[in-house]
């Protein structure tokens, strides 16, 4: 049991390796940075290996292969005007499809897109769902 907790920890530890933030808050968190000795830190060049994204204000190097994020985000995205559909059809008094969840997931997809360095014709949820085809009347109602 103690190897398997061990063997975990070191996974996270080599997964997520945190560095400073554009601020150069935390200098504390610089001893991180050493745990990725041998791996190249990738950015966003290659289609698999480490992943450089911003989370919870900092930056977080992420093993994970950038070519299925692209292709989940790329699913949620061929979604979006359905739900988006679906919040503006429902019932105001018995409403089954949440805006705020479909408005988050918007402000995900976009946040995550816009760090993996794709450009967007979009930059927030008014000018995606316009974007998509709808009209400002039904922005204002979402």
């Amino acid at each position: 049991m103690g190897g398997t907790i061990a063997i975990f920890a070191g996974v996270i530890a080599v997964g997520y390796l945190i560095a400073n933030d554009a601020t150069g808050v935390g200098a504390a968190d610089d001893g991180l940075i050493p745990a990725a000795a041998g791996c190249v830190v990738a950015g966003n060049q290659q289609n698999s290996g480490i992943l450089c994204m911003r989370l919870w204000g900092r930056m977080v190097w992420l093993l994970m292969n950038k070519e299925q994020i692209l292709y989940i985000l790329k699913d949620i995205n061929g979604n979006l005007p359905v739900y988006i559909e679906n919040v503006l059809n429902d019932s105001k008094e018995d409403p089954h499809f949440s805006a705020v969840y479909v408005n988050n997931l918007i402000k995900c997809y976009i946040d995550l897109m816009i760090q993996m360095g794709k450009k967007l014709p979009y930059r927030d949820v008014k000018s995606f769902i316009l974007f998509n085809g709808f009209d400002e009347s039904e922005y204002e109602f979402f």
